[in-house]
């Protein structure tokens, strides 16, 4: 039995109408270097073997009584494969529209609790007879980069003549009983009682620091506008975030798209204008916005707020969920690309420094920990109802997430994976997801929308990719901002966890 942290248990605790958080991945294959006896049925076999070795997808949610504290994980002890493996055939011709198509219909649906937080569809039918996987699991059950680390590895070698050795597993203890999860209620309030006091040590200190920086920053405002500051010190960037059609509330349905780039293009951008690969892909995600926002409505004057995942697993780190979170404001208004990548990496800039600050700090993974289960679930409901939506600000417009994947080829049983496309998911008042994995030198793009506020998400996915040319286009002929080294260090340091 073990319990999720405040972080973990969101997923679980704030899903609420139309709200479903949980990740669909997307896993193109291609047989031919397996031969002529890889089909869907051995693929179907093959992930009946393996998938039960690994201890992640036989774990089941067990609630406390009357949801009192946070849920447990456990063994399942009636954990069936085949209660979660489908198979699908994509309609002709088979071509990636017709493939999200699927993922459109994969991903709406909310994971049930009576079971182990996953699904996995075998698709066939794709175009030049490849094949594809399409894994859809709980965020509770694990953040981007712990799917990358600890999922990946049941399936996939990195040796096409040998899979993966996993132990098979041994039998499963019974579901614990009421007086085990009271017990483990009692610990946690004792925990939380100790980190609430944790908190306050550590945030009074933190609060007079920032208190005094933002008196000195109002101090030298007027020093700056005198010299004519800096692009991010425009008043735009610090309105209140726009109200756009990306912030109108959801509904259950979802759009998606994806598309691919070698991601040494996106380090050749990043090394010519002298910014990280994130930056690239964050000011890319922003001119995409800003397109789509031509087409179908006018630019706003003020910012759009994006969430930003954070990771912070260390190599060592098999927690569920490792991962803080940063809100950036966008540009969306400046109409010159280099412009908004500027400031983009600026705001990159002030998220790494205030991270890297000395001395003990609180974030939002310490306070997470101290909201009442049952108080989340509420707001969760309260957020989602039609008469509150005039009255809530937009939280943010969309999420950008930018996970770091394998480095080198998977196999699965002597066919290759050939890309990993992720989709997000979306919240009440966010209509876009833009998630990217880095797998084998390509750059996967998933895009999720709700498609009664966005009704074709290919526009942006198309935009995006737009968006690169156009930085490519108006590469500076002046030194880069950064050293290698440093844009090396801070790629490694960004991968986001969704």
């Amino acid at each position: 039995m073990e319990r999720l942290t405040g972080m973990d248990a969101i997923p679980v605790n704030a899903e609420a109408g139309p709200m479903n958080i949980h990740i669909t991945a997307l896993l193109l294959v291609d047989p031919r270097p397996a031969g002529p006896g890889f089909d869907a049925d051995h693929l179907y076999a093959l992930l009946a073997e393996r998938l039960p070795r690994n201890p992640l997808v036989r774990l089941r949610l067990v609630h406390k009584p009357l949801r009192l504290g946070q849920p447990v994980f456990v063994d399942d002890p009636d954990f069936d494969v085949h209660k979660h493996l489908q198979r699908l055939a994509v309609p002709a011709p088979g071509g990636p529209r017709q493939v999200a198509a699927l993922i459109d219909e994969i991903h709406r649906h909310r994971l049930g609790h009576d079971k182990p937080l996953w699904e996995a569809w075998v698709i066939e039918g794709l175009a030049d007879g490849r094949l594809a996987l399409a894994v859809k699991f709980s965020h509770a059950l694990s953040d981007g980069v712990g799917a990358v680390n600890r999922l990946l590895p049941t399936l996939l070698s990195t040796d096409p003549d040998h899979d993966p050795d996993y132990p098979e597993p041994g039998p499963a203890a019974p579901l614990p009983g009421t007086g085990d999860l009271l017990a483990d209620w009692l610990a946690e309030s004792a925990g939380n009682v100790a980190g609430a006091a944790r908190v306050v040590g550590r945030g009074t200190p933190q609060l007079g620091r920032a208190v005094a920086e933002r008196l000195l920053s109002m101090a030298a405002a007027p020093l700056r506008r005198l010299r004519g500051g800096e692009i991010d010190t425009d008043p735009r960037l610090r309105a209140a975030p726009a109200d756009t059609p990306l912030n109108r509330p959801i509904s259950e349905r979802r759009n998606s798209a994806y598309a691919e780039v070698e991601l040494d293009r996106m380090r050749d951008l990043g090394a010519a204008y002298g910014v990280t690969v994130n930056d690239v892909f964050i000011a890319a995600c922003t001119t995409a916005l800003r397109q789509w926002l031509l087409a179908h409505d006018t630019v706003p004057d003020g910012p759009l707020q994006v969430f930003v995942p954070i990771s912070t697993r260390s190599a060592d780190d098999d927690a569920f969920n490792s991962w803080s979170l940063a809100l950036v404001r966008l540009p969306v208004f400046l109409p010159d690309p280099v412009e908004r990548l500027t400031v983009i990496h600026q705001a990159t800039n002030r998220v790494k420094s205030g991270r890297g600050a000395n001395g003990p700090t609180v974030d939002v993974v310490d306070l997470v920990q101290l909201v009442p289960p049952t108080l989340l679930r509420m707001a969760a409901s309260t957020y989602v109802l039609d008469l509150v939506a005039p009255l809530r600000p937009p939280f943010f417009h969309a999420c950008f997430s930018n996970i770091p994947g394998p480095r080198g080829p998977l196999w699965l049983g002597g066919a290759r994976l050939e890309g990993i496309y992720p989709f997000g998911p979306l919240f009440q008042d966010m209509n876009v997801n833009l998630t990217a994995v880095s797998y084998d030198g390509h750059f996967g793009l998933g895009v999720v929308g709700c498609p009664d506020n966005v009704p074709d998400v290919w526009e942006i996915s198309d935009a995006w990719l737009a968006a690169l040319g156009e930085l490519d286009r108006n590469r500076p002929q002046c030194a880069p901002l950064t050293t290698p080294r440093e844009r090396d260090e801070a790629d490694e340091y960004e991968g986001s966890a969704d």
